[in-house]
Parts: C-alpha cells; sequence; structure tokens
C-alpha cells in the first residue's frame, strides 16, 4: 500500500484524515480515500492520487518516476 509510506493512519478501505506530509500538521488535516485512491489536505491544498503524492514527496519531475518508486516499493 503506497499511502503506508508516508503515513501510518492509512484506512483499509474509505476515507480517514491523516497529518498532511506537506507541511507542519498538528492535526489531522488531509484525507484519503484509499478505495478511490486520492488524497487532499484541507489546510494547504495539496491533492492528487497516489502517484502525485509520491512524485510531490519525493520530488520526482515525471509521473514515471513515481510510477517505478511505487512499483519497487511494493514488489
Amino acid at each position: 500500500m503506497v499511502l503506508a509510506l508516508y503515513t501510518d493512519e492509512v484506512p483499509v478501505s474509505g476515507r480517514r484524515s491523516m497529518r498532511c506530509p506537506f507541511h507542519d500538521d498538528r492535526v489531522a488535516s488531509a484525507t484519503i480515500d484509499n478505495t478511490q485512491g486520492w488524497f487532499r489536505c484541507h489546510t494547504c491544498d495539496m491533492r492528487g492520487d497516489i502517484f502525485s503524492l509520491v512524485q510531490k514527496v519525493e520530488g520526482f519531475s515525471e509521473f514515471i518516476q513515481a510510477r517505478e518508486f511505487i512499483v519497487r516499493k511494493l514488489l
């Protein structure tokens, strides 16, 4: 599970709140939906799917880099 790389608050299914990995978040201001594969921070407004999350957190400039990173981590 990709979201588990960045938070220990990943739901098995459905939605859950989490601390945003993009800013110093002391309360859970982001929502993740593991069923549909998206996230959104209600404070800094970062949002996207699992690929854009990995791309932004890891600093990749291209989608393909994020996809390859996910494949390596999940295998």
